[in-house]
């Protein structure tokens, strides 16, 4: 039930935001200003036409994902990134579904093309440093965590917990 109530709200919410845009963007040429992006409508109205609503697919992504069906979930990523492969979201929450369905390997690469497409996105930096922390690679996780340190310095807080207790882990085990 929360899945379906999250599903509508969420194409209530991409059927209402062209309106509320048409409104402004009236406003704006009453008052002699010109709008260079075009605007949700027709935003809306292009993906409709190639039938590639790619944020509705993130959207519903993200539903799965927050009900705990990973798999849906990575599905509707895979779907979005169909329709718009350069779409750092999708590929960062690919990766941690990815991750949760035990296949680290390819959240790594998911992340490593999100960042590639958006060097400076810390979501994506963070999972990264996380994921190297999993899979014991030490250095690699402090490389993300001294580029997470420029970019969110509570994630960075977090990353370095994260890094610490895999550290003394290691120590602990090699007396």
């Amino acid at each position: 039930m929360k899945t379906i109530t999250y599903a509508l709200a969420a194409l209530v919410l991409f059927t209402l935001l062209p309106f509320r845009s048409a409104v402004a963007d009236k406003k704006q040429k009453k008052a002699g200003i010109e709008k260079e992006e075009p605007t949700w409508r027709e935003i809306i109205d292009k993906q409709r036409s190639e039938k590639s609503d790619y944020r509705l697919y993130v959207a519903l992504g993200l539903v799965q994902k927050e009900d705990g069906d990973f798999k849906k979930a990575l599905d509707l990523f895979q779907r979005a990134l169909k329709y718009n492969p350069k779409c750092t979201q999708a590929h960062i929450q690919s990766a941690y579904c990815q991750d949760q369905l035990g296949e680290t390997t390819e959240a790594v690469v998911s992340l490593r093309t999100a960042i590639q497409m958006e060097e400076g996105h810390p979501d994506a930096h963070y999972l990264l440093g996380y994921l190297y922390v999993k899979q014991y690679r030490i250095s690699s996780a402090e490389e993300q965590l001294e580029m997470l340190k420029k970019l969110d310095a509570e994630k960075a807080a977090k990353l370095q917990t994260v890094l610490d207790n895999k550290k003394k882990l290691l120590e602990s085990l090699q007396k």
